[in-house]
């Protein structure tokens, strides 16, 4: 969902969207998601794009878990701005990242078919 706000966002500063568009509607209702109290759970399979297999994620929230891990996952990576965390990956942990940074993008690196799922938590 972040990433379709951010993609928007980008879209909207080269030409901006009518009033009446049906995309801000459909942006409305992914704003009104992203304030919901409710966990953020999103399905993902790590796939071989480019050099390294990875899956990128742009994170709605400041605080995420990773669950259900089915294969094997490397590390993971979350680049805000000019700020670069490098983890390992473990199904008992949480990250939290400062509210101060930049929009931040979440990468994780596995086995290619790993599946796994991302917990995006309230604050």
């Amino acid at each position: 969902m972040a990433d379709a706000q951010a993609a928007f966002r980008k879209l909207n500063a080269i030409e901006p969207v009518a009033a009446d568009d049906p995309l801000i509607r459909a942006m409305q209702a992914v704003e009104g998601t992203l304030r919901r109290p409710d966990p953020l759970v999103a399905t993902a399979r790590i796939a071989k794009n480019g050099v390294l297999p990875q899956w990128s994620h742009v994170l709605a929230r400041r605080s995420f878990a990773i669950l259900n891990v089915s294969g094997k996952l490397n590390r993971l990576t979350i680049e805000c701005g000019e700020h670069l965390i490098e983890s390992e990956v473990s199904d008992k942990a949480e990250w939290h990242v400062p509210a101060s940074w930049a929009e931040c993008r979440l990468n994780v690196f596995g086995e290619p078919g790993t599946t796994f799922s991302l917990v995006e938590l309230t604050e």
